[in-house]
This record gives structure tokens, sequence and C-alpha cells, in this order.
């Protein structure tokens, strides 16, 4: 699956990167308060485990054996963080 990636700097996911912003970042929602009601609804994903803090922070533990982290908006939306 040829999904789209998005690079974000090492340095941002290394303290911990808000969920929120994360999703914003890769553009899967407009704002960090859409992102906050989709995570209520959930319809927000990482590495296909649904977000259920809104407070979470996305980590150098979160990243895949490909070196990405995926993050899901719904059935269709995908799209990989690749910190460089």
């Amino acid at each position: 699956a040829d999904l789209p990636s998005v690079a974000i700097a090492r340095g941002e996911i290394e303290p911990g990167l808000g969920v929120l912003t994360a999703f914003v970042k890769a553009g899967l929602v407009p704002s960090t308060g859409e992102a906050r009601r989709q995570v209520k609804a959930g319809g927000l994903r990482v590495n296909d485990a649904v977000v259920t803090d809104e407070r979470a922070a996305l980590g150098l533990a979160d990243l895949s054996s490909d070196g990405v982290i995926k993050l899901s908006f719904g059935k269709k939306k995908h799209v990989l963080l690749r910190p460089e």
C-alpha cells in the first residue's frame, strides 16, 4: 500500500509530539479542535489502534519497523509520518 507520507523533524518526535498536533501536521484534520472531536468520536487511529486519549503523545517508540508512524482518519484517509 503506497500511502502518502509527511516528513517531520526527528526533533519534534523525540520529546513527544501531541497526537492532535500530529494529525494536523499530517493534513488529515484542519485543526486540533477538529482532531479532538474526532478522538471523542473514535475516528482517529495511530498504527491501526484507536486514539482514546487526546493528550497522548507520539514518540520514537511508536515508529514501525519501517521507521514510520501510520496515522488514519476514518476508513479511507491514511498518512505515514516519517521522521527525518
